[in-house]
């Protein structure tokens, strides 16, 4: 007797489900996602439309995967969601993403699992760039002009150059010994 009762209540929780499942902000979310290629589910068309952030995290209760996916989302491609204020723990979470130390969980997802997003959310698959301020003489200013005139590039290519260049003469070096 107490099998049926549990087989029963299991077929009540599946229909509501589903019933769930079929919510426009469900579908919209999940459809989006699809489309950007971020996530894939059978059965649910792609969506070019807005979605609000807060349909997205009403979906997220029902695929969690999307809690993985919000993180990396929000910090490299904010316009992708509609909202006008960020929820606090999210906010927090993509401030830690921006300065490139992720530490904090996210409604159960560890820095880790979200953070692996960021790499392949947004229009390059790069990390996020990190405001770092240097204190530069103006003999080391002149020289760095003169090398990002003489290349075309910026001057902030031209140090990330120097840096490669740099721990490769040092690795060199170090092998060499």
């Amino acid at each position: 007797m107490p099998d049926k009762k549990l087989i029963e209540k299991a077929k009540r929780k599946l229909r509501a489900l589903q019933k769930l499942r079929n919510d426009p902000r469900y579908l919209k979310t999940i459809g989006k996602l699809k489309l950007a290629g971020l996530l894939d589910v059978r059965g649910i068309p792609g969506y070019r439309g807005q979605i609000f952030l807060h349909d997205a995290l009403w979906a997220a209760e029902l695929e969690p995967r999307v809690y993985e996916l919000l993180p990396a989302i929000i910090a490299r491609r904010p316009k992708f969601f509609v909202f006008f204020q960020l929820p606090e723990d999210l906010a927090r979470v993509v401030k830690e993403i921006k300065r490139g130390h992720p530490e904090t969980s996210y409604q159960g997802v560890t820095p880790e699992k979200y953070n692996q997003w960021v790499s392949l959310v947004g229009r390059k698959p790069t990390t996020p760039k990190v405001m770092k301020a240097f204190r530069l003489g103006q003999e080391e200013m002149n020289i760095l002009k003169r090398l990002s005139e003489r290349m075309s590039k910026s001057q902030v290519y031209v140090l990330s150059e120097a840096l490669r260049v740099y721990e490769k003469q040092i690795n060199g070096m170090e092998r060499s010994r």
